[in-house]
């Protein structure tokens, strides 16, 4: 005897995660570290004071890690910033420019230091910083390397003389 299978078609249902991380500054680093597709660290308002690095972080297209302001949140107040100011890195930058020359760079300037920046996206893919203010970020804001799909959207930055380095 031949037995008929109890249903003709299968249905499968795939069951997404997104992880909402709210973030301060004291736990945004950690929020960055384990970071994956489809989850998105919210900031919550506050001054973000330090050097951030999202590293090895991989998104899809479909669901990107997103990094912005927490519902409800003003982005003016969710502020990353490293504190140096344009009169405060100003004689600092003067001592990089010259050495940059005095080592055989052809042109004067910040070029070989882009990457001392506020946030750093290195070797990530499908990320989306999204609506946040930069300032104050001596000499970059934003430094991007050997990353793929990554968006900068409604970012407001102000005071630095990279805002996105790459």
């Amino acid at each position: 005897m031949r037995r008929k299978p109890l249903f003709r078609q299968r249905h499968f249902a795939w069951i997404i995660v997104v992880t909402d991380y709210p973030v301060t500054p004291t736990t945004f680093q950690a929020a960055l570290d384990k970071a994956v597709a489809g989850d998105r660290v919210l900031l919550k308002p506050g001054t973000y004071e330090g050097v951030y690095t999202i590293s090895r972080r991989r998104g899809s297209r479909q669901r990107p890690i997103v990094i912005e302001p927490a519902p409800g949140a003003d982005p003016r107040t969710c502020a990353i910033s490293r504190g140096v100011s344009a009169a405060k890195f100003r004689r600092k930058s003067n001592r990089l420019a010259q050495y940059a020359l005095e080592i055989g760079y052809d042109f004067p300037g910040l070029y070989p230091w882009i990457d001392d920046a506020s946030l750093r996206i290195y070797r990530c893919q499908h990320v989306i910083v999204r609506g946040l203010a930069f300032s104050k970020s001596w000499p970059t804001h934003i430094f991007i390397e050997s990353a793929a799909d990554i968006g900068i959207q409604d970012c407001a930055f102000e005071d630095a003389t990279f805002c996105i380095g790459a």
